[in-house]
């Protein structure tokens, strides 16, 4: 079984085991990751007191879902097969390490997710030359007030998710959608990313009239995606 490790602010690590739902990598939306397995929901954040917190996973209820795009034959599978343990640094501002500190942090990982817009070209490379995956995170089913693009979307805001302090999106609405194919994910691919990690896509159990809009949008990043010849990680694509 594939280790997963978060970190918190201090950089403590945590590695997480028993708790297991469905963590898909996909061509486009069809291939799990083998032994690969995290939490649904946001996943698991130890702080800085050593605390941590697990979202039970939950039971489907959608009788069927919509078709995605079609899965790549190109795809890299000696690459996906060989990741044994994966890191997502929650907490940790890339801003402040370089590329070098970065790559020496993350060194035992097979596959590592960094902030798409935060973490640099530079970093990407460093962490890619020692041979990791590294895929750029975006939040599809939120609207992050932090982020450079807040202004694109901003007219697209749902209600307020006090949790994490950002707004939930109105996905139906193809400008949305747009800005987030056309501007954001181009922009974090560009940095040399091996593909994404699409968090929040299980809005839609909440929000069930975005659903038809996740689909398309996630079905769409995937085209962009594999026309780079890279990965699309989503968690809770069963959801869609």
């Amino acid at each position: 079984m594939a280790t997963v490790t978060y970190f918190d602010v201090d950089r403590v690590e945590r590695t997480v085991r028993p708790y297991l739902a469905v963590f898909a990598l996909v061509a486009a939306l069809g291939l799990l990751m083998p032994g690969c397995t995290a939490p649904r929901g946001r996943g698991v954040v130890v702080t800085s007191e050593g605390s941590s917190s697990v979202s039970s996973p939950a039971t489907p209820t959608a009788a069927s879902r919509p078709a995605v795009a079609p899965a790549l034959t190109a795809l890299k599978r000696a690459d996906v097969e060989r990741v044994q343990s994966w890191a997502m640094p929650l907490g940790l501002d890339v801003r402040k390490s370089s590329p070098e500190t970065l790559s020496r942090i993350l060194s035992a990982y097979d596959l590592v997710v960094l902030d798409g817009e935060e973490t640099s070209a530079e970093q990407v490379r460093a962490l890619r030359s020692r041979g990791a995956i590294v895929l750029g995170y975006v939040s599809v089913g939120t609207i992050e007030p932090g982020r450079s693009w807040y202004p694109l979307l901003e007219g697209y805001r749902l209600d307020y998710w006090t949790d994490w302090e950002e707004w939930y999106a109105k996905l139906s609405d193809p400008g949305f959608r747009d800005v987030i194919v056309g501007r954001v994910a181009p922009m974090v691919l560009d940095k040399g990313f091996d593909g994404l990690f699409l968090d929040n896509v299980d809005m839609i159990r909440t929000h069930p009239e975005q659903s038809a809009g996740m689909t398309e949008v996630v079905a769409r990043l995937a085209d962009a995606v594999h026309e780079k010849g890279g990965y699309l990680v989503s968690r809770s694509v069963n959801d869609l």
